[in-house]
């Protein structure tokens, strides 16, 4: 995560170029979310309050970036499962871990 302060996602709804699906923890905090055709990175970051270089960062050990996405792609939106949450057209990859990171879940 070198550099980049933790954040929070926020789901604002569905919108053009980010209509996908978002999946809630049990405190309703975003926690993943599942790409729709048509979707584009920089929407789905504005939709969810983040940053796009920050979900970049939560997602580079198990995909390539979210500039690359596919319908059905699963993003991690917790910094905490940067080990677990992800995938690129269903594949999972296994690219460096970024230092420091969070305790894992």
């Amino acid at each position: 995560m070198s550099g980049w302060k933790q954040q929070i996602p926020v789901d604002g709804g569905p919108r053009q170029y980010a209509n996908g699906t978002v999946t809630l923890d049990d405190e309703g905090t975003p926690v993943a979310y599942t790409v729709a055709p048509g979707d584009i990175g920089a929407f789905i970051a504005a939709r969810l309050c983040v940053n796009l270089a920050y979900l970049n960062a939560i997602n580079g050990v198990r995909r390539t970036t979210t500039l690359n996405l596919h319908p059905g792609d699963t993003l991690n939106l917790d910094a905490h499962t940067i080990l677990s949450v992800g995938d690129e057209r269903g594949l999972v990859l296994q690219n460096p871990v970024p230092s420091p990171i969070p305790p894992q879940r």
